[in-house]
C-alpha cells in the first residue's frame, strides 16, 4: 500500500502515458493538417479524382498516422521489455488493419473514378472497362483480405512457430486444403473469367430465369440482376458461364421496348399507329430512332399488334414500355372500345340445329 502512494512508483508510468498521449496527439495533428491541406487543394481543381481520394482516405489516414507516431515513440517510453513487447504487438496488428483499410479505400477510389466516366460516357466500351475494373477490384479485395489475415496471424510468435513446424507437412496440407476449397476457388476463378470475357456487363439488359432485368452488380461469387418490378435475382457467377441466357444489350446499349396488344380484326390500325407515334415522340425516354407498329401474329379470335420503340438503355426502355402500354390501352378503350377481342357466337346456326326458327335478319 505504501508503494502505491510512492510518487517514484507512478513517475515512470505517468511519464510513459504522457509520452504516448503526446505521440498520438502529434500524429493526429499531422494527419489533420495533411487532410486539411489536401482537401483545400482538391477544392481548387476541376477533377474529381482528388475529391474522391480525400473522401475515402481521410478517415483511415487519421487513424494510421497516430498509430505510426506511437510506434516510433515506443522506444523512448519508460516501459519494461514485457510491456513494450505487448504494446508493440497491439500496434502492429492495429497498423496492419489500418493499412488494409487504406488499400481497400484506394481500390474503391479507382473503381468510382472508372464508374463515373462510364456513366458519363454511356458507351459499350466504357461499360466494358467498368465491368473489368469491378471484377479486378473484387479480386484485389479478396487478396487484400487474405494478406491482412495472414500478416495479423504471423505477427504472433506462436503462430509463426506453428507455421515453421508444419512446413514439413505443407505438401499434404496443401492437397487437403485444395480439395476442401475447390468449390470456393472455382467460384473465384469464374468471377475473374466473367470480368475478362464479359458475357454480361454492368447495366446490361438480360433475360434470365424467365425474367427481364438489368445487371446491377457483378461480385466475386455472385451476380445481382434487378428486375423491372424492383425485385432482385441473385445468381452465382458460374451460372453465366454454364447456363444459356439472353443478353439484349450485348452489341449495343440501345434496347427496344415492345408492347403487345390483343385486338379484334375491326381495330383501326392506322389510327392506333398514329397514336403510338404521337405517344413515343412525346416521351422523354425515346432515343428518336425506332418507332413502329405492326401486326405480329393472328389467330381465329383476333390479332396481336406489336408496338415497338427504342431507348438508350434498359432502364429508359422499361419506362418507355410502361408508358406506351398504358397510353395505348387508354386510347383504344376511349375511342375504339369495340376493338378489344370479343367472343362471337352464331345463334342462327344454333337455333336451326335445334329445330328453331331462323331469325328474319340472318
Amino acid at each position: 500500500m505504501t508503494r502505491l502512494l510512492d510518487f517514484e512508483f507512478w513517475e515512470p508510468l505517468l511519464g510513459s502515458l504522457l509520452g504516448a498521449v503526446i505521440a498520438l496527439a502529434g500524429g493526429a495533428a499531422v494527419a489533420w493538417v495533411l487532410v486539411f491541406v489536401f482537401r483545400r487543394w482538391a477544392e481548387q481543381t476541376a477533377t474529381t479524382i482528388d475529391d474522391l481520394v480525400v473522401k475515402h482516405l481521410a478517415t483511415p489516414i487519421r487513424w494510421l498516422l497516430p498509430l505510426l507516431a506511437l510506434f516510433f515513440a515506443l522506444r523512448g517510453l519508460d516501459l519494461s521489455e514485457q510491456a513494450r513487447g505487448d504494446v508493440k504487438q497491439v500496434l502492429v496488428v492495429a497498423m496492419t488493419l489500418c493499412m488494409s483499410w487504406v488499400f481497400f479505400r484506394v481500390v474503391r477510389v479507382f473503381e468510382e473514378v472508372v464508374g463515373e466516366r462510364a456513366n458519363a460516357s454511356g458507351s459499350l466500351r466504357a461499360r466494358s472497362a467498368y465491368t473489368q475494373v469491378r471484377g479486378l477490384s473484387n479480386v484485389l479485395r479478396f487478396l487484400i483480405g487474405l494478406a491482412t489475415i495472414g500478416l495479423v496471424l504471423l505477427s504472433f510468435g506462436e503462430v509463426r512457430q506453428l507455421g515453421v513446424s508444419m512446413l514439413a507437412s505443407a505438401g499434404v496440407a496443401g492437397i487437403v486444403i485444395g480439395f476442401a476449397a475447390q468449390k470456393t476457388l472455382s467460384t473465384v476463378v469464374s468471377g475473374l473469367v466473367l470480368a475478362v470475357s464479359q458475357p454480361i456487363r454492368i447495366d446490361d439488359a438480360i433475360f434470365v430465369e424467365g425474367e427481364l432485368g438489368i445487371v446491377e452488380e457483378i461480385g466475386l461469387t455472385f451476380v445481382t440482376v434487378r428486375l423491372l418490378d424492383r425485385r432482385c435475382i441473385v445468381l452465382p457467377v458460374n451460372y453465366f458461364l454454364e447456363q444459356p441466357f439472353q443478353n439484349w444489350s450485348r452489341s449495343s446499349s440501345q434496347v427496344r421496348a415492345g408492347v403487345e396488344l390483343f385486338l379484334d380484326y375491326s381495330a383501326p390500325l392506322d389510327r392506333i399507329r398514329e397514336e403510338h407515334r404521337r405517344i413515343v415522340e412525346a416521351s422523354p425516354h425515346w432515343d428518336k430512332d425506332v418507332c413502329d407498329l405492326s401486326v405480329a401474329r393472328t389467330s381465329e379470335r383476333g390479332m396481336v399488334v406489336a408496338a415497338t420503340a427504342s431507348a438508350a438503355d434498359a432502364r429508359k426502355a422499361a419506362a418507355l414500355k410502361g408508358e406506351v402500354r398504358e397510353k395505348l390501352v387508354t386510347f383504344v378503350q376511349k375511342h375504339f372500345p369495340e376493338a378489344f377481342p370479343r367472343m362471337r357466337a352464331d345463334f342462327a346456326a344454333f337455333d336451326a340445329g335445334a329445330g328453331g326458327a331462323t331469325p328474319p335478319n340472318s
